[in-house]
């Protein structure tokens, strides 16, 4: 996901409004147009309550076994990044959602235009359906392209596991610094894992939300006893 802004993560913020406005008025729409017929019923509660209860599931199992895959450790020793990688699996199986709610939204939109030749007034559900049709085809094509790719997810999970979970400093004498990252295994912080530093690559992709910048990811992780011994060495 590029952004021709020299400022990228403006963009991705100003994105990520966007895209919550849009679900607030499309859930207003759905409200104003459908909801209040429902209101009363109670099913309707327990099909949305099964609904985002299975999809929480089936996206930590999927999360869970993608980190394990990643990092051969627990996932829970990654908190932050699970939870990243769970909503990421969620959303990523919403995709045909997206797409489903962009064409919706056109075809809302190509309606009301027409009732606004014959003289209704409809300017403002057409500039909401317009909004909607905008944003959700962005938000489709992002989770195409980045949510739903396993090598570009597992991307920026490992981007997002080295800010979030693991350490940039360790004072294990086994460690240099300034060429790992460490993530400690047991709560004694005797035994950690090791992976390299995220090098940065302004010159390579410039234009590019650093979260969503390529990176390689090691294959394979090596893990070490911490030696606490030698002080002020590193």
């Amino acid at each position: 996901v590029r952004s021709s802004t020299p400022y990228p993560t403006i963009f991705v913020l100003a994105f990520a409004v966007s895209m919550l406005l849009s679900f607030y008025i499309l859930m207003s729409l759905i409200e104003i147009k459908l909801a209040q017929k429902l209101m009363h019923l109670k099913s309707s509660l327990l099909i949305w309550a099964v609904f985002l209860g299975g999809l929480s599931v089936f996206a930590k199992i999927d999360a869970q076994a993608e980190i394990n895959q990643m990092f051969h450790v627990d996932p829970s020793l990654l908190p932050m990044t699970l939870a990243a990688a769970t909503f990421m699996h969620a959303v990523a199986k919403l995709k045909l959602l997206f797409y489903l709610i962009f064409i919706a939204s056109f075809a809302m939109f190509v309606r009301y235009s027409e009732a606004r030749r014959k003289g209704e007034r409809t300017a403002g559900y057409m500039v909401c359906h317009l909004s909607n049709c905008l944003v959700f085809l962005l938000t489709a094509i992002f989770v195409t392209k980045v949510l739903a790719s396993d090598e570009r997810r597992g991307q920026v999970l490992y981007r997002f596991a080295h800010a979030a979970d693991f350490n940039s400093y360790s004072p294990c004498s086994t460690v240099h610094p300034d060429e790992f990252d460490v993530l400690y295994l047991d709560s004694s912080r005797s035994k950690i894992l090791i992976a390299p530093k995220i090098t940065a690559s302004e010159d390579i992709e410039p234009a590019i939300y650093p979260l969503l910048k390529y990176v390689p990811i090691p294959r394979t992780f090596r893990t070490l006893v911490c030696d606490y011994n030698t002080s002020g060495q590193r």
